[in-house]
C-alpha cells in the first residue's frame, strides 16, 4: 500500500494538481537538465534517441537517459523528503487546482538536489559523474569502442556493501 502522504493519483503534469505531482514534475525536470548538461560534454547528438520520438522541440536522447536516473534521483528524493516529514506546506502555492513550488520550495528542493547529485566520496562517484559515465558509455558503444552496459542502481549499491563473516 502507498503511504497516504505519497498518494497523488492520477498523475498530472501540465499543470500539477497536488504537491507530489508538483515535486515529480520538478525533480524530473532537474534530472532531464542534468542529463542534458552531461550529454553536451560528449560528441553525442541530442537528436539521437532510442525510446522517445525525436523532434526539433526537445532533446530526445536526454529524455532517454533521464529515464535511467529518474528512479534513483527524482523518485527517491520525493519519497525520502515526504516520508521524513521534510516537505512543508509553505513550499507550495495552490490556485484553481494548480499546485506550484514557491520560492521557499524551490530553494529547499534545490539544496536537496545538489546534495544528491554533486556529492560523492573517494570511493563513490557523485550521481553527476554516474550520468556523465552513462553518456560516455553510449558514445563509446556507438563509435564501436566498447559494448554498452547500462548503469544500474543495484550495481552502485552493491559496490558500497561489504559482506562480513
Amino acid at each position: 500500500a502507498i503511504h497516504p502522504r505519497l498518494a497523488f493519483l492520477p498523475r498530472r503534469r501540465r499543470p500539477p494538481n497536488n504537491p507530489v505531482n508538483c515535486l515529480l514534475s520538478w525533480f524530473n525536470g532537474l534530472t532531464y537538465a542534468l542529463v542534458r548538461n552531461e550529454i553536451a560534454k560528449t560528441h553525442l547528438d541530442e537528436c539521437l534517441s532510442f525510446l522517445h520520438a525525436s523532434t526539433e522541440a526537445r532533446a530526445s536522447l536526454s529524455l532517454d537517459l533521464a529515464e535511467i536516473f529518474k528512479p534513483a534521483l527524482a523518485d527517491t528524493a520525493i519519497i525520502e523528503l515526504t516520508l521524513r516529514g521534510r516537505v512543508k506546506e509553505p513550499w507550495f502555492h495552490r490556485t484553481d487546482g494548480v499546485c506550484c513550488l514557491s520560492e521557499a520550495g524551490r530553494e529547499a528542493t534545490l539544496e536537496e538536489w545538489i546534495r544528491r547529485t554533486e556529492v560523492g566520496t573517494s570511493d563513490t562517484p557523485s550521481m553527476r559523474e554516474h550520468v556523465r559515465r552513462e553518456a560516455l558509455a553510449v558514445e563509446r558503444d556507438l563509435i564501436g569502442i566498447a559494448s554498452y552496459k547500462p548503469w544500474l542502481i543495484f550495481n552502485s549499491l552493491a559496490a558500497d556493501l561489504t559482506i562480513s563473516d
